[in-house]
């Protein structure tokens, strides 16, 4: 019986070990996934971290899906650990290329193009910050302000955006459906196909985040001279339209 024993102390130290080699390993490879095609600028720096992003969602993904931890101590630690690191990178991820088809509504110019920060959010931290102010009276906040930001948004470029979001999504996640050389097993193409869905879903709860937010923001400071043209239901049918 401690013959048994000693033998799955040594088996779960090898997993321990090539589990931990390979998060490693992976780690660094999402890291340097760009890095001899950096030209120092801030767009290259950007897309790196994307595709570090990108490369850590779908090894994850893989690996949790295809990792049975049950029964063994150290797979189920870093199956877990593997799911960590998936919300991790997926959430740096949505806030990355939401900012495409919504920069305009996220983002205003304190100075200069140089100086951004979130418009929604920025509101919200104004508010918490000065509580007896008027948000409104500021240049960078004021009504007019929030009405030419919220011109570019109507329910046909909301649908645009959302279509090209799918696009850059399916780009980025869907090429493993088309494995035809088996690269990933037979379950590939499936656990790649399953892997665009929940991007997709996130990617509608991020959106969805937004108009909620817009919308308490419009009604508990600007209820009088702005308004908002799309609704909750108009970015729902959108997203609809992918499913």
């Amino acid at each position: 019986m401690n013959a048994g024993l000693d033998v799955r102390d040594t088996v779960n130290e090898a997993y321990e070990k090539i589990a931990k080699a390979m998060f490693d390993s992976l780690q660094a490879i999402a890291k340097d996934n760009t890095s001899h095609q950096q030209s120092g600028t801030k767009d290259d720096d950007d897309k790196e971290q994307l595709n570090s992003h990108i490369s850590m969602i779908e090894n994850m993904h893989y690996y949790r899906e295809t990792v049975n931890g049950s029964g063994n101590q150290s797979l189920a630690k870093y199956k877990s650990k593997a799911q960590s690191l998936f919300q991790e990178h997926l959430g740096l991820y949505l806030k990355a290329v939401i900012r495409r088809p919504l920069g305009r509504l996220l983002v205003y110019s304190i100075v200069d193009l140089s100086d951004r920060k979130d418009f929604l959010q920025g509101v919200e931290t104004f508010v918490q910050s000065n509580p007896s102010e008027d948000v409104t009276a500021r240049i960078s906040f004021s009504k007019s302000a929030f009405r030419k930001v919220l011109s570019h948004y109507d329910p046909k470029e909301l649908r645009k955006g959302i279509d090209l979001l799918h696009r850059r999504v399916d780009k980025h996640f869907g090429q493993v459906q088309d494995d035809s050389d088996g690269l990933y097993g037979s379950r590939g193409p499936a656990i790649a196909k399953e892997l665009v869905q929940e991007v997709w879903r996130e990617c509608q709860k991020e959106y969805v985040e937004v108009v909620d937010l817009c919308k308490r923001i419009v009604t508990t400071h600007y209820a009088d001279g702005v308004q908002i043209e799309f609704s909750l239901n108009d970015v729902n049918e959108a997203f609809a339209r992918w499913n």
